[in-house]
Formats: C-alpha cells, structure tokens, sequence
C-alpha cells in the first residue's frame, strides 16, 4: 500500500491536473514568493510508483510566475495540460504543457478567447467551458479552434467548477 507523497515545496495558488496517469501540479507560492516555486512544474507518476517511488519528479518550467496568481485547473487534454492564468471574464494568458516533450507552447488564440470560466475534459478528448457570465457550456473545437456552444442557462452563471464524465458534465454555483 502506497503513501501519499507530499510536494517538494507546499503551496496555494497553483494549476493541478491530471493526464495519461499522471498527477501535475504547476506555479503557486509557498508562504512566501518564491520565482523557483512560481515557475516550478511537479509530475507525480502513478503508473510507475513501484518502480519509481512515490515521489515527485520536477519537469520543464514555465517561463515566468504569471500562473502563480489564483488557484486554476490543468484540463488534460490529448496528452497535455491545458492552463490559464486567472479565473472568469477577465484578460489572460494560456499555455499548454505538452508532457511527452515536457515542453510549454502558446494556447491557440481561439481556446483562449472563450476560456471564460471552469473547465474540463471528456476523457481527455474534449473540453468543456462554462461561461460564467453568460451562463452557458461550450466545447472546444480544435479544428476551427473555437467554442461551440451546447446549452445556456440560468443556472449556469456565476459556475465555479464542472466536470465532464460518462457523456455529461454537472456543473457547481455557489449559492447566497
């Protein structure tokens, strides 16, 4: 029976996710800043912890601290980690993390345009969004690197997390 292994350096405000067997955590601070931590991407295996260890390998790097400011997701998707650097409506980078080069590349402008909320993938092959302000689910479509809009509700504004599974998504707002 394994251990739950804790990361090298402790931190809030990070990007976490998971794909091809993998547990990824990128960016964040520790009680205090720290460009080594902001910058820093973890990879816990758990497909190798036998032979590895239940331990944390440290992978490429990002290129600056700027995910470092909210607590996001890493939507796995087609093998990689899909990132944006702030939550909702507001103006934000994205970058993909590939994880078999263990490189970082520039989010397509479409996929970055209509991130406007929280997101997840269907089997790590498509990812949905919900837009928070107008209260609708959307996927992505990476061939006309688009939003496609599937359903708009009500009950959709203000969503703070989805997730997508079995042929759906449930979606949870906080209510005042």
């Amino acid at each position: 029976m394994g251990a739950w292994s804790p990361l090298p350096a402790p931190r809030r405000w990070c990007a976490a996710g998971t794909t091809r067997g993998a547990v990824y955590v990128a960016s964040g601070i520790g009680s205090h800043y720290n460009t080594d931590v902001a910058r820093s991407v973890e990879k816990w295996d758990l497909t190798n912890q036998r032979q590895r260890g239940w331990i944390w390998e440290k992978m490429g790097k990002l290129k600056d601290g700027k995910f470092s400011r909210d607590a996001i997701e890493a939507v796995g998707w087609r093998g990689k980690l899909c990132m944006v650097n702030v939550k909702g409506d507001a103006a934000k980078e994205g970058i993909i993390y590939d994880v078999e080069k263990d490189s970082w590349e520039e989010m397509p402008e479409g996929m970055l345009a209509g991130w406007r909320g929280p997101a997840a993938a269907m089997e790590e092959e498509t990812i949905y969004v919900v837009d928070e302000s107008r209260g609708s689910l959307k996927k992505y479509d990476h061939v006309k690197d688009a939003w496609v809009e599937m359903v708009e509700n009500e009950m959709l504004k203000g969503a703070q997390q989805v997730v997508a599974a079995g042929g759906g998504c449930v979606s949870c707002v906080q209510m005042v």
